[in-house]
C-alpha cells in the first residue's frame, strides 16, 4: 500500500510532493498530520522558508525517515557528517543560517542539532576576526572600542 503524501509550498511558490513520514520528521508538520490538517489537495505553506532551503530540508528528513535509527544510526551518522561536510565545503554560511532558521521554525530537531554542532565545530578555536571572516559578520567596531573591550574582558582573551 503507498503512503500517504503532502505537499509542501515554500515561500516562492515552488512545491514539493513527500511521504508524510518525511513531512513527519517535523513536530510541526507532524502536528498538522496528526490533527488531520493536512489533505492530499492542499499544499501546506511554508510561508518562512525558500525552496532551495526546503528542498535541502526535505533531503535531511527524507533520509532520515528511510533509516531507522536504532537500526542504523552508523548509516545515519556518516550520511549526516557527508550532507554537513558537503555545505561547510561550499562555505555558504549564509545558506547554513537559512537552513538552521527553517530547522529550528518548522521543528527538525535532529538538524537543528546537527548544524548547531557543524558551526561550532567551524568556529571552535579561532579568532574573534577569523570568526567574523567565517560568519561573513562586518566588524562595525572603532580600533579605540575593540581595545576598550579588550581591556575590560582580558581574561577572555589571554592566550
Amino acid at each position: 500500500m503507498a503512503e500517504n503524501m503532502v505537499t509542501l509550498r515554500s515561500k516562492d511558490n515552488k512545491e514539493f510532493r513527500v511521504k508524510q513520514s518525511t513531512a513527519a520528521q517535523s513536530k510541526l508538520l507532524k502536528d498538522l498530520i496528526d490533527q488531520g490538517c493536512c489533505t492530499d489537495q492542499q499544499a501546506i505553506p511554508i510561508f518562512e522558508v525558500s525552496s532551495n532551503v526546503l528542498q535541502s530540508l526535505i533531503e535531511y528528513c527524507k533520509k532520515h525517515a528511510e533509516l531507522s535509527p536504532s537500526h542504523n544510526a552508523e548509516l545515519l551518522k556518516d550520511w549526516d557528517s557527508n550532507f554537513m561536510k558537503t555545505m561547510a565545503e561550499k562555505e555558504d554560511i549564509e545558506f547554513i543560517g537559512y537552513l538552521l532558521i527553517a530547522a529550528n521554525y518548522l521543528e527538525v530537531d535532529g538538524l537543528l542539532n546537527l548544524i548547531t554542532t557543524t558551526v561550532a565545530d567551524m568556529i571552535r578555536g579561532k579568532t574573534p576576526e577569523e570568526i567574523r571572516t567565517i560568519l561573513r559578520i562586518e566588524n562595525d567596531l572603532t580600533p579605540e572600542e575593540e581595545q576598550a573591550i579588550r581591556a575590560a574582558n582580558a581574561w577572555a582573551f589571554s592566550d
